[in-house]
């Protein structure tokens, strides 16, 4: 269970009742085709509100290296929610953020290239995100 408290612009912040329970670091986040922000996205980001994620995130239990990927034609979550988690990230600090989209994919195809034999799954696109993840990992 959780208690939350408000911390402003309708956002509450969640504290978990077990802070004796420790989470290990995390070396890094992978995400595919993930929405980041419920709210529409605006038109420019340079008109973005404030950094919202600082205000409810411990930026202390991020890991140090984001990985994301998403389709271009993804008609379920769009492009931009990835261009603005990365922007939010790097905002609240996140020093090795990477956004990979993908012109030709849609929502799940980003993440079916990853397995084989799976209809469309082989696509052009599939020997590049293996490359990109492989790469992510080795880091």
């Amino acid at each position: 269970m959780a208690a939350a408290s408000e911390v402003g612009n309708g956002l509450k912040r969640v504290s978990i009742y077990e802070p004796e329970i420790e989470i290990p670091p995390l070396a890094g986040l992978l995400l595919f085709s993930g929405i980041s922000d419920p709210h529409p996205v605006p038109a420019s980001l340079s008109g973005a509100p404030p950094l919202r994620g600082q205000n409810i995130l411990d930026t202390r239990l991020l890991p140090p290296k984001v990985l994301l990927v998403h389709g271009g034609k993804d008609s379920v979550v769009p492009v931009e929610q990835s261009t603005l988690l990365k922007t939010l990230l790097v905002g609240i600090g996140v020093e090795n953020v990477k956004l990979r989209a993908y012109r030709h994919l849609g929502h799940a195809e980003s993440l079916a290239c990853l397995f084989l034999g799976m209809g469309r799954a082989n696509t052009r696109y599939t020997r590049q995100i293996l490359d990109d993840v492989a790469a992510f990992i080795g880091q």
